[in-house]
């Protein structure tokens, strides 16, 4: 019987001497099955690119926004149903009925973005600028924006009376010992960064490039610009479907299929911060989102059903990440229960 786990780690280990750099975990049956870094994480010095890597993870940290934002919900301190102009009074008069489920499901009919990603725009300009930009005829209709979640982390702040950047390491990081998950790092972690292979050179670490416009980078904030691990985003992974740090009350929220992406009971759905599909009978099927800035991608997949979590993260170009992500479900989806594969022999080849 062919190992589909042997395949994956086959095909990465031959992408590597083309310049392919990146990590991927996979767990079936809560027994990781692969875990290897391939490739480099900054080819210059020859620096691996392993499990405890730390790379961009561009959009996925959509998913800790919206975490942030439901436990708050769960503890009390607002209400999902709130207009934003609850929590930011300056907002234009068209956009002060503008609720947080909304913004958290992209149905608000806000444009995509404001500019670039390093733009020098400060909090009091997103929110100005940005909802100035509203179309409401577009509302309830599913159209994704970063300018949404940027928002979000907006509310966030405030009612936090923290950087979003302290309460994400607070209340989630920090508990699940996740320490190398976030926007800033000490310096005695540069070693361990992950540098885009660009094809114009290096890319640094999307921390460097924050910390340069720091604290007008609003553009970025709550919808991108965190960097993780393969072991923290495995840690995240046990946290979302198991506890602790997130109870059943806020998974129950996550994890809702809000809004579809297309016509009403397409494939495809949006919970808070996480693409959802569930089957006809509304069963949870599957968890996802990507991230990707066209240089660094990463792709988290939880399979409920299947008990199948995997994640991906390159910094070697989306194109790469999406092909090698899309080979890793295909193969996943194909097993059949008695071919579940108990610990592989990639596995043990690794090691």
């Amino acid at each position: 019987m062919t190992d589909p786990i042997a395949i994956v780690h086959d095909n990465l280990t031959q992408r590597a001497p083309d310049g392919f750099g990146g990590a991927i975990i996979i767990e079936i049956n809560s027994t990781t099955v692969l875990k290897e870094g391939y490739g480099w994480a900054e080819r210059a010095q020859q620096r691996p690119f392993t499990p405890n890597t730390i790379a961009q993870i561009g959009s996925l940290t959509k998913q800790f926004t919206a975490t942030a934002v439901v436990d708050l919900a769960c503890r009390g301190e607002l209400d999902v149903a709130d207009a934003i102009s609850r929590y930011l009074p300056q907002v234009p008069p068209a956009a002060a009925g503008i609720t947080l489920h909304q913004l958290l499901t992209h149905t608000v009919g806000l444009p995509e973005e404001i500019g670039d990603d390093f733009d020098l725009v400060s909090r009091d300009d997103l929110i100005t600028r940005g909802l100035s930009h509203l179309n409401s005829a577009a509302a309830g209709t599913f159209a994704y924006s970063n300018l949404g979640y940027s928002l979000l982390a907006a509310v966030v702040e405030i009612v936090a009376s923290q950087s979003l950047e302290k309460h994400l390491a607070e209340w989630f990081f920090i508990p699940l010992g996740m320490t190398r998950t976030g926007t800033f790092f000490d310096e005695s972690l540069r070693d361990a960064m992950a540098y885009g292979t660009a094809d114009a050179g290096a890319q640094p670490p999307i921390s460097d490039r924050i910390q340069a416009i720091a604290p007008d980078y609003w553009n970025l904030k709550g919808n991108g610009g965190l960097q993780s691990t393969v072991e923290d985003m495995a840690t995240w992974y046990h946290a979302l479907a198991h506890g602790p740090v997130v109870d059943a009350a806020m998974r129950k929220l996550l994890l809702a299929p809000h809004v579809w992406r297309g016509t009403p009971h397409a494939d495809v759905a949006y919970g808070y911060g996480w693409f959802i599909r569930t089957r006809v009978d509304g069963t949870l099927e599957q968890v996802s989102h990507t991230g990707s800035d066209g240089v660094c991608y990463a792709a988290f997949v939880w399979r409920p059903l299947d008990r199948i979590f995997t994640y991906v993260v390159t910094n070697t170009g989306e194109k790469v990440g999406a092909e090698v992500a899309s080979m890793v479900l295909r193969l996943l989806r194909e097993l059949r229960s008695d071919q579940l594969p108990r610990r592989s022999d990639a596995v043990r080849r690794a090691e």
